[in-house]
């Protein structure tokens, strides 16, 4: 009996901890905003929930830090043909980006739009973003 309560207390948070964990876009970033940065692609995070991207800004007088980009998860990537090889081929490239900044004033945003330096560009669609959020 006691295994059972145990198994049913892990099942319960096995199923809370994701739905706990997943947050609106709209809670974290402001999406009245949206902001330009060029760039070099520092790094790649190809991982569940969002992919994130690292950042090191060409304009330091803009934005002095290294920054975050989150972005859709690895699966929404590959739905759309996008694999995680196109970004890791990509760092150490200057790339154009368009995001959303976090609310609390962190080096920390959204990517709405890249921009590779062969003129490749991806950007993620509104009605997409927002039926995910």
């Amino acid at each position: 009996m006691q295994n059972c309560r145990i198994g049913t207390v892990l099942a319960a948070l096995l199923i809370a901890v994701p739905a706990f964990a997943h947050h609106s876009a709209t809670a974290i970033f402001d999406v009245d905003h949206p902001f330009d940065m060029t760039a070099t692609l520092t790094g790649v995070r190809w991982v569940n929930p969002h992919i994130r991207l690292d950042f090191d800004p060409v304009d330091k007088q803009a934005h002095p830090e290294p920054w975050v980009f989150e972005s859709q998860p690895p699966q929404w990537y590959r739905r759309v043909g996008v694999s995680r090889k196109v970004f890791e081929d990509a760092i150490g490239q200057t790339v154009a980006v368009t995001g959303r900044p976090a609310r609390n004033g962190e080096p920390f945003g959204f990517l709405l739009k890249i921009t590779f330096e062969d003129g490749t560009s991806f950007e993620m669609v509104r009605d997409l973003i927002e039926n995910q959020e």
